[in-house]
């Protein structure tokens, strides 16, 4: 399922505690009928009135923007210190301030970004793999073509 395996991939960040796709937590708020993505047909094209899936359904995306959101913890740096033990001596001690990150956030979204993409071109090209990039290209080309027709008059 590519939501587990985006949500593995970003879970495996280890600053991340948490990840959602689409409307994440939040879905368990909604009633079915107003969870689900409807369909239009608009300019000759079918397409979506809302992405509350974030672009994964089943497990398989469905052509929309797959949306992500993470949450991480804090930094482990206390600038204060905190409790802690000594191991040596084996009693309570305040730990002592060792380095000084400040923010990690920038750092772990283009992490995260780059572990989805990936999954995401790995996914890809198991679809439409090849010996050279002419062929998945053309292997591409041929799904798109005969696929068209689903989606516009």
């Amino acid at each position: 399922k590519m939501d587990g395996l985006i949500a593995q991939a970003v879970m495996s960040v280890p600053t991340v505690k948490a990840v959602e796709i689409g409307r994440g937590k939040d879905a368990s708020n909604f009633k079915g009928s107003e969870f689900q993505d409807r369909f239009l047909s608009k300019d000759g094209e079918i397409i979506r009135e809302t992405n509350n899936a974030g672009g994964i359904e089943g497990g398989i995306t469905n052509g929309e923007d797959i949306t992500v959101k993470f949450y991480s913890k804090p930094i482990p740096t206390v600038r204060k210190g905190i409790r802690s033990v000594d191991l040596d001596k084996w009693v309570e001690t305040q730990s002592i301030y060792v380095r000084s990150d400040t923010v990690v956030l920038p750092a772990v979204t283009l992490i995260s970004a780059s572990r989805i993409s990936f999954v995401l071109a790995s996914s890809f090209l198991k679809k439409f793999s090849g010996d050279h990039i002419d062929d998945v290209k053309a292997s591409f080309d041929y799904y798109l073509s005969s696929r068209r027709h689903f989606w516009q008059r």
